[in-house]
């Protein structure tokens, strides 16, 4: 049985694109690449006026789309001049749309805050309060972030099972392998948060 590690998630655009640029070619080709420029034109034109939410997940979609077209830049290095041609067509197309579902820093700011939402639903732990939750902030690189081209913010959040006396002593014990992780935390959490690129 053969079996192929893509690296990346069938939920994001263009899927398999991590390791591969498969999922582009699909759209690029034809029959699917008219279909797609349609798509993407149709939504140029709309009037139809969207809520800010929809609209903020559209560009998070877009945006995606657009930074794996923009990355796969070889086509015309490989002799497929078709492909590089529909692949800056669309790379216009992504960007034009995603300015016009842009939000305001209002809109933005006026966004529903979904974990609150999420807490009350499936009664999540409170990580943002004062109960105990303690977000890490260890490195200034984060693998999760650099692997979505910093279109997302991930958060780490760990819950220690006593207060720590010193905080950077705590974190460097799970480095030295100090005691068992289960013995020292009650809880982890890592939170990932979209961004958008408003209006401005």
């Amino acid at each position: 049985m053969r079996y192929s590690e893509t690296g990346d998630r069938a939920i994001d655009p263009l899927y398999p694109s991590f390791l591969s640029d498969d999922g582009l070619r699909v759209v690029l080709r034809d029959p699917a690449y008219a279909d797609f420029k349609k798509a993407l034109e149709d939504g140029l034109s709309e009037t139809s006026p969207r809520g800010s939410m929809a609209r903020a997940l559209m560009q998070s979609d877009l945006w995606s789309a657009y930074d794996i077209v923009f990355r796969y830049q070889h086509y015309e290095q490989q002799g497929e001049s078709e492909l590089a041609r529909r692949r800056l067509e669309v790379l216009d197309l992504l960007g034009r749309l995603m300015q016009k579902v842009a939000l305001t820093p209002e809109e933005i700011r006026s966004l529903p805050d979904n974990y609150s939402m999420a807490r009350t639903r499936y009664a999540l732990p409170d990580l943002f309060g004062k109960t105990g939750w303690v977000e890490i902030k260890w490195f200034p690189y984060r693998l999760h972030d650099a692997a979505v081209d910093y279109r997302r913010v991930t958060r780490v959040i760990l819950k220690p099972a006593s207060t720590p006396k010193d905080m950077q002593k705590f974190l460097n014990d799970f480095r030295a392998g100090a005691s068992p992780v289960t013995e020292r935390l009650d809880g982890v959490a890592l939170v990932i948060q979209p961004l958008l690129v408003d209006t401005r």
